[in-house]
């Protein structure tokens, strides 16, 4: 396991071109990262049982909603309000939610497709931008709803 692991870390870094620079914590081999971050477990479990998100679990009733107090006319209305990171002291041992991971992840691809590229190299650039310009039309397609079933020829 280990020396897959070390292999296609290794091959990523080398297809990535990042060799030798960025921070010190990535430039420690992928083993070592890993057994630094199994080292502290109880933590480990808790970024995972955080509730990040506003999500209903299923098969847990929904907390009750905080009674809203009525003002009196003619008097501003005064909401009371949660702190904004409140969700995060939720910890619930039946989720398992990953959402940081993902945008680590999702943060590091974008990094890496932007920065490859030289700013002077005007070719690479229009690649770049024509790849992105492919993507938008494949999330946006243009399909007619009322086709279907036999109502118009496509």
């Amino acid at each position: 396991r280990n020396r897959t692991l070390q292999k296609w870390h290794d091959k990523t870094k080398l297809a990535s071109g990042k060799l030798g620079k960025g921070f010190g914590a990535f430039e420690r081999s992928i083993l070592t990262q890993i057994d630094h971050i199994l080292m502290d477990k109880e933590r480990l479990l808790r970024r995972t049982q955080t509730k990040r998100s506003v999500y209903r679990v299923l098969g847990k009733p929904e907390p009750a909603a905080q009674p809203v107090p009525e003002s009196l006319p003619g008097e501003p209305e005064i909401l009371p309000q949660a702190p904004a990171n409140a969700h995060l002291k939720d910890l619930d041992e039946e989720i398992f939610d990953d959402d940081d991971f993902y945008h680590q992840l999702l943060r590091e691809l974008i990094e890496r497709k932007t920065s490859s590229l030289d700013p002077n190299d005007q070719v690479a650039m229009g690649r770049q931008w024509l790849a992105i310009q492919k993507l938008r039309s494949k999330i946006h397609k243009k399909v007619d709803r009322k086709a279907s079933k036999g109502r118009k020829l496509r």
